[in-house]
């Protein structure tokens, strides 16, 4: 009795192992990779976005590989690539019913993973650092720029899909220690600054990123200010008009003489040397 049961439990289990994996190769077999490729490099955003090759496997993940953004007319990024960007469902929320997917990358040898949700026209996005990340990695600049230094980054983000360009709501925050940056061929000459901390906050509503906190700590300099940045709808460039306040220490003149002399040409207020942009 007992091994005509352990029978018929072995029958349905193995029909449902053979089904899976039946699914997963066909699926893999019929996933229209060049297709999804296409879409990726079509993308409506400022500048160009390029992904070299997408891969789907039998274990249901999605692997975007050489993704390059291009930003466009900017003085000092050249490029932001990333090498492998893989998606797979979040097996934990889909048998829930929820439409999750679990996104995962890596900036050097620092992980980046968050979630993709698809609920009722919106597709809700989740992603943070699990530990500090070190500059230069995901930019490239343009020759003569450099950037070094760790930071951390948490975003949430709310993309409504059925309007046209998509409309975005949501909160960003990055953290950064011990940043040096230089600059040998700047319009002031040769730049080299750096900062002990420093700190981007905002939030994005109807697509436009509202950076309420910008604030950066020097040896040489202190900067803050609050800045606001938006896509033409016109041109699909981007945008961007805001205000900084520069606070420099006797010892910038030093080490970078021309930058300060542009800063003590600027208005001053209470809060520092004021620049509107």
């Amino acid at each position: 009795m007992m091994k005509g049961w352990k029978a018929w439990v072995r029958i349905p289990g193995i029909s449902i192992i053979v089904f899976l994996l039946v699914f997963s190769l066909g699926t893999t077999c019929f996933f229209p990779v060049k297709t999804v490729r296409l879409w990726f490099n079509s993308l409506d955003m400022p500048g160009r976005i390029f992904v070299s090759s997408v891969d789907f496997d039998p274990l249901l993940r999605l692997s975007l590989q050489g993704i390059t953004w291009r930003p466009g007319k900017n003085p000092v990024v050249d490029s932001v690539v990333l090498k492998k960007i893989v998606l797979r469902p979040f097996w934990r929320e889909v048998f829930k019913g929820h439409k999750t997917l679990f996104v995962s990358t890596h900036l050097a040898r620092s992980p980046v993973s968050g979630t993709l949700r698809f609920e009722k026209g919106t597709i809700q996005m989740s992603v943070t650092t699990l530990k500090d990340l070190n500059f230069p990695v995901p930019f490239r600049f343009h020759k003569g720029i450099s950037l070094n230094g760790t930071c951390s980054l948490k975003v949430d983000l709310s993309i409504d899909t059925t309007k046209e360009r998509g409309n975005v709501l949501g909160s960003a925050l990055l953290e950064a220690k011990k940043l040096s940056f230089r600059w040998s061929d700047s319009p002031l000459g040769f730049l080299n600054l750096s900062f002990s901390s420093g700190v981007i906050r905002g939030s994005i509503d109807r697509s436009v990123f509202d950076i309420r906190k910008i604030a950066f700590k020097g040896s040489d300099m202190n900067v803050e200010g609050n800045a606001t940045m938006w896509i033409d709808p016109l041109t699909g460039e981007a945008r961007l008009k805001g205000v900084l306040f520069f606070q420099p220490r006797m010892s910038l003149a030093n080490t970078n003489p021309k930058l300060d002399a542009a800063i003590r040409f600027l208005p001053k207020e209470s809060r520092g040397y004021k620049l509107t942009f």
